[in-house]
């Protein structure tokens, strides 16, 4: 017994991943069957599952992983970990391997048919009940689970074996196969080992009676401190008068034995299958009544250990609100496993409400982002945090663009993402340029990449084509031709600068566009009109000052250009038409203009 100078008399803190014992009275009701349709079904959406089969007596399941690769070596299981722990001490795998290496030693990978894979990271492995060779009755009974139990050893043994299986990181959620009826074996598996019990009952006599009988002893062993799932199984179709008598004595049986109200909704119906193949059927097929009934209790079993999806939306939420990131990103990557990612884009955005810069909130930003599916709100939340200057906007941009290469509207948004947060010219650039090839008459990606070109590259001659280009599309556009005045004006082209402002003027009066980019547009056409045609225009200074004495601003708007031509071409007030430029761009209060005699003869 040296084995034991590494186990402590008390159990130490477990991990938290959850073990679920499945649990029958008697055999044939299809215990193992449900565990590992179950477990496969949870696996290909994405967990990572180990099934234990603690069957000792009769482990279904290790043949299962036997007909998997029916050639390969015999495979080392549970009863020779422990084996081995209670005959060489501190030398045995248990106690001297570091839990990952106890997991790749004895548990073994069970491969998922690719229709049942949903997500890439699901993962199912077994530890089998132990090598199933013509010794394997011997290292069971040198093991002797009942003596170590009776001599005080068993307890921390399995306390030890549970924690290094949650220490190990490897697993989602852990499944046992309990022995049947009131075995040293089932008892370990549901007291010892259990956090969450499924309870698989038939409905005849025999059934109810042991399992009430069970439930009973459970409560005395546990205070009734174990979360129970109860499926009944296999129940047959049609003699319902039959079955409502016999699910009703079993409900009255259940709840007086664990002195609580039960839940006899989960069933699995009787399917031929499940009396002429050990295949499991999820793997076979993912579709018709017995697939429904084993998904139906994975959802039910999901919920009930806290993977569900609504529990999980809950916890995230919480986590956001008390700004726990590192736990909400914890939580959110089991979600989106059971999401198909719609609840991200809620949780995204009230996650940006409160934004602060840490690295705990930008891997959970960054986890969100990656996982956001293509929808067309993604393109909402991009503009709204866009707006916000939020500098995730453009990892949602490059989301998106990533679904939706083509959206010549959402390539351009991100274009001016990069000019006005990021300031990565050139990146912006190149967007502008594959967004207008993607679409050449949008008429915002051409007009905003005018403004690129004329504000930020300074290439006035390129920027007078996009805008030439725009207004081909829609020639009465006042914005396009209050721009492209403004340019030919700065270049010296005031001819076809001032018929441009004239079509301006005239197309905002056909437009009747009101509002503050209605007012901001003619604050700009009004400081033309006065910096460049003040003979053409003798009223605009007048209409400007109306504008600015009410609020009216283009906000930084560039003006600069206009007013170095005002003063190259003589304009005889070329300091106000510059403190006039600063008013219009928000860049100066209003007073500033209270010193000029020009402001104070306007009408």
């Amino acid at each position: 017994m040296s084995g034991y100078s590494s186990i402590s008399s008390s159990p130490r803190a477990l991990a938290a991943t959850p073990f679920i014992t499945f649990y029958s009275f008697k055999g044939g009701v299809g215990r193992s069957m449900a565990l590992f349709n179950v477990a496969g079904i949870m696996a290909g959406r994405g967990f990572r599952v180990l099934v234990i089969d603690f069957d000792l007596e009769a482990p279904g399941i290790s043949y299962l992983l036997r007909n998997q690769a029916p050639h390969g070596p015999a495979r080392p299981g549970l009863v020779d970990l422990l084996e081995g722990a209670v005959s060489d001490g501190d030398s045995a795998d248990l106690f001297k391997c570091t839990p990952g290496e106890v997991v790749d030693a004895y548990t073994h990978p069970y491969a998922l048919p690719q229709d049942l894979i949903r997500h890439p990271d699901g993962e199912l492995r077994v530890l089998p009940a132990g090598r199933l060779d013509e010794r394997y009755q011997r290292r069971l009974d040198e093991l002797d689970l009942s003596g170590l139990y009776r001599e005080g050893h068993g307890q921390p043994l399995m306390a030890e074996f549970k924690k290094i299986i949650g220490e190990s990181g490897r697993f989602d959620l852990v499944l046992v196969d309990s022995r049947t009826g009131f075995s040293d074996e089932s008892g370990i598996c549901t007291r010892d080992l259990a956090d969450h019990i499924v309870v698989v009952t038939g409905l005849n006599n025999q059934n109810i009676e042991g399992t009430a009988a069970f439930l009973r002893a459970l409560h005395e062993a546990t205070g009734g401190k174990r979360d129970l799932l109860f499926v009944l199984s296999p129940v047959p179709m049609g003699e319902d008068e039959l079955m409502e008598l016999r699910e009703k004595a079993a409900q009255d049986a259940f709840a007086a034995a664990w002195q609580r109200p039960v839940d006899l909704n989960a069933r699995i119906y009787y399917h031929p299958r499940l009396a002429l193949t050990e295949e499991p059927h999820v793997f076979r097929s993912s579709r018709g009544p017995l697939y429904e009934a084993y998904a139906a209790l994975e959802r039910r079993m999901s919920a009930s250990v806290g993977l569900g999806e609504i529990q999980l939306r809950k916890e995230i939420r919480a986590a956001i609100g008390s700004q726990q990131y590192g736990r909400a990103l914890e939580r959110s990557r089991f979600l989106v496993k059971v999401d198909d990612g719609t609840s991200f884009h809620q949780i995204l955005r009230r996650s940006m409400m409160d934004w602060k810069d840490g690295p705990e909130l930008n891997s959970f930003l960054e986890f969100l982002v990656e996982h956001l599916p293509a929808h067309t709100s993604l393109h909402r939340i991009a503009r709204n945090l866009h707006d916000g200057s939020h500098p995730f906007a453009g990892r949602v941009y490059e989301r998106v663009l990533q679904q939706t290469p083509n959206d010549a509207d959402l390539r351009g948004d991100f274009a001016e993402f990069l000019v006005s947060v990021v300031k990565d010219f050139d990146a912006a650039e190149a967007h502008y340029r594959q967004a207008i090839e993607t679409d050449p008459r949008n008429i915002d990606n051409l007009g905003n990449f005018a403004i690129f070109l004329q504000t930020i590259r300074k290439d006035r001659a390129e920027a007078e084509t996009y805008y030439r280009r725009a207004l081909d599309v829609d020639p009465d556009d006042g914005n396009l031709l209050g721009n492209l005045a403004q340019l030919l004006l700065a270049r010296g082209h005031d001819e076809e600068g001032l018929d441009a402002l004239q079509q301006a003027f005239t197309a905002h009066s056909s437009d009747g566009e009101e509002g503050e980019e209605g007012d901001a547009l003619m604050c700009e056409l009004h400081f033309y009109a006065y910096a460049h045609g003040g003979d053409r225009w003798p009223d605009a200074l007048g209409a400007l000052k109306q504008l600015l004495t009410r609020g009216a601003r283009s906000p930084g708007w560039d003006l600069q250009s206009n007013v170095q031509r005002a003063r190259d071409s003589g304009h005889p007030e070329p300091e106000f038409v510059a403190a006039l430029a600063d008013v219009v761009a928000d860049a100066a209060p209003l007073a500033t203009l209270d010193g000029f005699a020009a402001w104070q003869q306007a009408g």
